[in-house]
């Protein structure tokens, strides 16, 4: 890719990405993840409890914008892992699963300028996580 457009195609192509993956695991909040993904993430994190408090440590890590993920690496294994502005597990040849977006415009509306409220109410209604 050129150069002259790198920064602009990774920043509204990555935001577009990041989107689509989130406004899909809006469709089924508070629902505990089942079966496989269930026992891989008690395996990976201890429980689904420590999970979701890894997930609010990273959100709540990130300096200024961009998006807490939890994905599936190449090797097979879970991760979670911060991720800059608009960037994500695919630019580094993994799989998302669930992002939290903490762009401020993501929660100013409802939660101003109370980040931690944000992420506390999407780690407690995490959506469908298949």
């Amino acid at each position: 890719m050129p150069a002259e457009i790198r920064t602009t195609v990774r920043n509204n192509a990555g935001g577009h990405s990041n989107h689509s993956i989130l406004w899909k695991t809006l469709s089924n909040p508070g629902k505990k993840p089942e079966d496989k993904l269930a026992k891989e993430i008690d395996e990976a994190f201890g429980s689904y409890e420590k999970w979701k408090e890894e997930m609010t440590k990273c959100a709540m890590g990130i300096f200024g914008s961009g998006w807490a993920w939890f994905g599936r690496g190449k090797d097979g294994k879970l991760f979670i892992e911060p991720f800059p502005n608009q960037d994500s597990p695919f630019m580094t040849g993994r799989t998302p699963i669930y992002g939290i977006d903490v762009w401020e415009h993501a929660y100013y509306l409802k939660h101003r300028n109370r980040r931690a409220d944000y992420v506390k109410t999407c780690v407690e209604n995490v959506a469908s996580l298949t």
